[in-house]
Formats: C-alpha cells, structure tokens, sequence
C-alpha cells in the first residue's frame, strides 16, 4: 500500500495519516512515536520527531506497523540530508530552516532566495519576525497572525525571540533542504508574496521599500476580496 506524506505539515498530520492506513488511532501513534530510539532518531534531534518525518511517497506492506513507517521516513531524512552533506552537528539547524523555508516559500525558485532573508537576518541579529512559526504554536485559518498571538510568549514566536525556532516547524522536502544549505547570496533583509494566486514574491533590503511591497499586496489584496498570506 501506499501513503503519500505531503511537505509543509506537522507531525500530528503524518501520525494521522499513518492511522488512516494502518487501522490504529493518531494517539496509539503518537505513542508508538514516543520511542524515538526505536525510530533511528538521530541525538542531535533530542527526542523530537519534528521535521524528520521526511514528505514522500512511500510503499509498504499492507501489514506495516506504524513504527516501520516513521522509521523510514526518519532514514529517509537522514539520506537527504547525507545527499547534501550536511554534517551531523548541523542537521537540526539545517532542518529547522528548511522547514521555515517549506512554509514561507510558494515558489521553487524562491526558495533559496527566502533562505538567505533568513540567514541574512540571523547574521545581524535581527528577529525573523515570522507568522509560520506563530502559527506553530497557535494554529488558525488563512496565514496572517493577529497581534493577541504574536504576544505569546514561547521560543517560537519569532516576534518576540531573536534566532530560530528551537526546533522545526514541519516537515521540509528536498527542495527546501537544499535551499537552507545552499542559500542564495543577497542582501535582502525582507520579503512578501505580493500575489496570493501567483506566489509573487518582492524582496526588500531596508523597511521602505519592504512597506512599499506590502502595499502592493494589500492592493492586491483589496482588489481580490482574499486575506491569504505572509511575510
């Protein structure tokens, strides 16, 4: 049988798919996933399977346990990032980008270029400011973030913390991996998805000119009765 694991979901989402196809229930999941050990987890990850549950295609045998299929998806990340030569040391700091990358980017080709915003700004210390990583903790519609969550305080809101997120925030795919290990060389400091339908993305390196992109999208915005993005 076969289960595709989509990019860009949590966890919780891959454990109830897992349910789906294997008559457990996401709990009795979620519970087998608790022997990290057992899974191939490597340390660096400290027990938590976020983002490590690499978003695939995967075939199995209709009797599968659940624990066979995290450990594969888990194998299959470690694979992927061995095909990038990512260090042992840096999986969980490469991983955690890749995953704020998978949620921000809508485009292929603005992946890279959203890597190094990131990377840019974690260079001057500057907060990522990022509602993915909001929306992490306090998952609502659409995805813009309102200020009553932004207040919240945890490691994850990148309002109100400078660096990253302490660990993943979904699941990133290949081209999101590579992206964070190979981040394009800019000097942009800010970014937006000006069309909504298209993916357009504008980026910026001061706040002028990134107010001046925002307007664009909120100009779009107004003339397509959408409210459906980002920074």
């Amino acid at each position: 049988m076969k289960i595709t694991i989509p990019e860009g979901k949590a966890v919780d989402a891959y454990f109830q798919a897992i349910a789906n196809l294997t008559g457990y229930t996401a709990d009795e999941v979620a519970e087998i996933a608790e022997d990290t050990d057992a899974l191939g987890l490597p340390a660096e990850a400290e027990g938590n399977l976020e983002g490590w549950l690499f978003p695939s295609t995967y075939t199995f045998n209709p009797d599968v346990e659940p624990a066979e299929m995290l450990s594969t998806m888990v194998s299959t990340t470690i694979k992927m990032l061995d095909k990038y030569d990512v260090a042992e040391e840096d999986r969980e700091r490469i991983l955690t980008i890749a995953s704020l990358v998978e949620k921000e980017a809508k485009k292929d080709e603005d992946r890279p270029m959203i890597a190094g915003v990131i990377m840019n700004r974690l260079d001057i210390d500057m907060m990522l400011q990022f509602d993915s990583t909001v929306k992490y903790i306090a998952p609502s519609e659409g995805v813009w973030t309102s200020e009553e969550d932004r207040l919240i305080d945890s490691p994850y809101n990148t309002y109100m913390y400078t660096g990253l997120p302490p660990t993943p925030i979904a699941a990133p795919g290949e081209a999101s991996i590579e992206a964070a290990v190979n981040p394009a060389d800019h000097d942009y400091t800010y970014f937006v998805t000006v069309n909504l339908e298209t993916g357009e993305t504008a980026y910026a390196t001061n706040l002028e000119d990134h107010l001046a992109n925002v307007e664009i999208l909120n100009q779009w915005v107004a003339e397509n009765q959408s409210s459906d993005d980002e920074e």
